[in-house]
């Protein structure tokens, strides 16, 4: 019969995985900075279905579907500020209402 042993891990394996855990934290705190207000996607409940408004980073705003009322208004009035009327496109996916 075989005895139990307990294994210890190596010194090196531990001073390995403690710097791959490290390394990788790095990675996504520069993964983060690097998008930070690069591009904004929200997506809003306007009835029965949803509408995209998406800000890109030359803050040209696009609107995708808007909802059969004029739920959508009250929604982009949160997102855009109030001196700000236009919006550069609009895009409708299908020809129905909603």
């Amino acid at each position: 019969m075989r005895k139990n042993k307990k294994r210890k891990l190596s010194p090196f394996l531990v001073f390995f995985l403690i710097l791959l855990f490290l390394s990788n934290i790095c990675l996504w705190q520069h993964i983060f900075d690097l998008t930070k207000g690069e591009l904004a996607v929200v997506f809003f409940d306007v009835g029965q279905g949803d509408a995209i408004f998406i800000e890109t980073p030359a803050h040209y705003q696009i609107l995708i579907d808007g909802g059969p009322d004029e739920t959508i208004l009250e929604h982009l009035s949160q997102e855009i500020p109030f001196w700000d009327r236009t919006i550069d496109l609009i895009v409708l996916t299908h020809p129905d209402k909603d």
